[in-house]
């Protein structure tokens, strides 16, 4: 746009309210700012006339007012999901969410949502904005996009605008009373995000602090989530064991784990009835964690590890089985070995490296009298999973016990993969022969030092005499280089308790069994390998890990007892030693991460490089 046509432009809307502008004064204002300071024309024109209203002494509004109409036709509306940092844009959108100010400097913030994108707004109280109302569409002109901890947000000031226009997109009714909406699903939230969620409160904690009115555990098809109330929320209260619909609320992010927050915006009802969510049969070898229906028999029943247990045993059908928790004082009937049941929302969750089913007062418990046939289905090894399952497979290595309480251990396999086995020491249970090939029947999967494992105590194996079964070998080779090592490498802490074994954290603070005072070191690298084509996750045990760098357990722990970085220090060396570099790998690949039995330096091999070479330039 020409610069004498927006300084005509201001000369005739001044000379309207009775002003006159000399117009070379108008035009080198503009050429200034547009020229010299590279400001925008309609940012430029605004500036100007601003400036000339104070001269004169008009209302600011009286800016904002005359310049809409001959700017409306340049505005260039900008989709939230194209906005950038620091830029002014123009937005249309549909407001969704509106929260409780957080600061008398602020007027009003929400979320404002378009066809591509949403994003939070906030309007300063200073900028003398008119109010906008939830569920209504909205011109915001001249707004600044901010970012912070990487998240961008408007910001309406002096110079913006706010005009309501018709509907953008159709208002989600999970704005509307908390009525169905969009409901989401736990596993699927992030950080971050706007949610509505419907699930049963599993769990109520005693808050921690007065600005807390409720805290607990919350869960839905796919998993569980702590949730927290804030007291200035004003929200019903909630019960344990019931059904609710928690709508806005937002997800948060705290040590790795994510949290959803139920503030003054959010709202909170309860599921009764027609409205409590379906959940659909499950097969027992699919349930993953959250809420589940099933239909099994109870194929055992074992002593309970704790005396807060009233019974503990598994349950199975013919896909697999889950482990079962009944805890004294939830009034839940024990139940009857072998019998069949029908058991609806009950819980999973995971347990050391496994996953269990609890049950709860709110599970409904119907035992099934007709008399099934239950004919295990058998699981090739690699697509075992946490759970309870039943395989075929051959013994093809037995280890050297080292623990007293530990009867037998080594590795089983069939056509697919292998697996690692424990037996541990009971009265009912005997040793596994060399090369004999089992059938074992509903055995415990859990994850062990990040490979799967399995538990035969509990289980029912049976040998095939004469039966034989042709393992392929478990050494698959992969070449490239280590681009990046993996955090949590080096030497590590590992949790001490009996079977667990798990990476403790900086804090000695191990997932399953909280703060350790005490641990086991290993030495171990996580890394990925890529050969220009394809990446890898590969795990480097300490023998393999000495061998590649000289760089021993004792040696390890010395240089963290030793240099004030501590471990850091370990895992420098090996970065040093192994990051960049080019390696052959050899070990057990599950999926797209290779447990590495052998790892070589790749070295430079002229010849091969020149034959490649020459056969490029035939194909030529």
């Amino acid at each position: 746009m020409e610069i004498e046509e927006i300084a005509d432009r201001i000369i005739t809307t001044f000379a309207e309210k009775g002003h006159t502008l000399n117009k070379e004064e108008v035009i080198a204002r503009l050429s200034r700012f547009i020229n010299e300071f590279g400001i925008p024309p309609n940012e430029a024109e605004r500036s100007a006339m601003n400036d000339f209203a104070k001269k004169f002494d008009l209302d600011p509004e009286f800016v904002s007012v005359a310049a809409a109409p001959s700017e409306q036709a340049e505005q260039e509306v900008t989709p939230l999901a194209g906005g950038v940092a620091n830029d002014i844009i123009h937005v249309e959108g549909t407001v969704i969410r509106l929260f409780e100010p957080r600061s008398p400097s602020i007027a009003q913030s929400g979320v404002l949502k378009d066809a591509s994108a949403e994003m939070t707004f906030t309007i300063w109280a200073n900028a003398g904005m008119p109010k906008v109302e939830s569920g209504v569409s909205y011109r915001f002109t001249d707004v600044e996009i901010s970012e912070y901890n990487e998240k961008l947000s408007l910001k309406v000031g002096a110079r913006s605008t706010i005009t309501s226009i018709a509907p953008v997109i159709p208002v989600s009714d999970s704005t509307n009373n908390g009525s169905k909406g969009d409901i989401s699903r736990l596993a699927d939230c992030a950080a971050e995000e706007w949610v509505s969620l419907e699930g049963i409160v599993v769990k109520l904690f005693e808050p921690r602090s007065a600005s807390i009115a409720q805290s607990g555990i919350f869960a839905d098809q796919s998993g569980e989530m702590g949730f927290t109330i804030w007291a200035r929320a004003n929200a019903p209260k909630v019960d344990e064991g019931s059904f609710y619909r928690f709508s806005d609320v937002v997800i948060d992010e705290y040590n790795n784990r994510l949290s959803f927050k139920v503030h003054s915006g959010s709202s909170i009802t309860p599921l009764e009835g027609s409205n409590t969510p379906e959940l659909p049969r499950s097969r027992i070898g699919d349930c993953t964690q959250g809420l589940v229906s099933i239909e099994g028999k109870i194929i055992s029943v074992t002593t309970p590890p704790s005396e807060a247990l009233a019974q503990t045993g598994t349950i199975a059908d013919e896909s697999g089985g889950i482990r079962f928790s009944l805890f004294k004082g939830d009034g839940v009937m024990p139940f009857e070995d072998n019998a069949w049941y029908k058991i609806e929302y009950a819980s999973v969750n995971e347990y050391k490296g496994s996953l269990s089913l609890r049950l709860t007062p709110y599970t409904r418990i119907t035992k099934i009298e007709e008399d099934r046939a239950l004919v295990p289905t058998l699981t090739p090894i690699n697509e075992l999973r946490q759970g309870v399952f039943s395989i075929r497979g051959k013994v093809i290595q037995e280890w050297e016990s080292n623990h007293e309480r530990l009867l037998q251990s080594g590795l089983l396999g069939d056509e697919t993969g292998t697996v690692r086995f424990t037996i541990w020491n009971d009265d009912n249970m005997g040793r596994l022969e060399q090369d004999m090939v089992y059938k074992i029947f509903y055995t415990n999967v859990s994850i062990f030092n990040d490979q799967f494992s399995i538990t035969l105590n509990g289980s029912t194996y049976l040998p095939e005499e004469g039966a034989t079964i042709s393992v392929p070998s478990q050494n698959t080779g992969i070449q490239g280089m280590f681009v990046n090592i993996i955090p949590g490498s080096g030497l590590i802490k590992r949790c001490p308790v009996e079977g667990c074994g798990r990476p403790l954290s900086r804090q000695n603070l191990c997932s399953e069994h909280d703060i350790q005072s005490t641990w086991e070191y290993d030495l171990r690298v996580r890394v990925w390998l890529d050969n220009g084509v394809q990446t890898w996750e590969v795990t480097l045990p300490a023998d393999v890990v000495t061998k590649l760098t000289g760089i021993s357990m004792t040696a390890a722990q010395e240089t963290a007892e030793n240099n004030p970085l501590g471990p850091e220090a370990v895992l420098y060396e090996i970065t040093d030693m192994l990051q960049g570099k080019y390696f052959m790998c050899l070990g057990r690949l599950i999926d797209n991460r290779l447990f590495a039995q052998e790892c070589h330096v790749s070295t430079y091999d002229p010849q091969k490089q020149a034959e490649l070479l020459n056969r490029c330039d035939a194909h030529e």
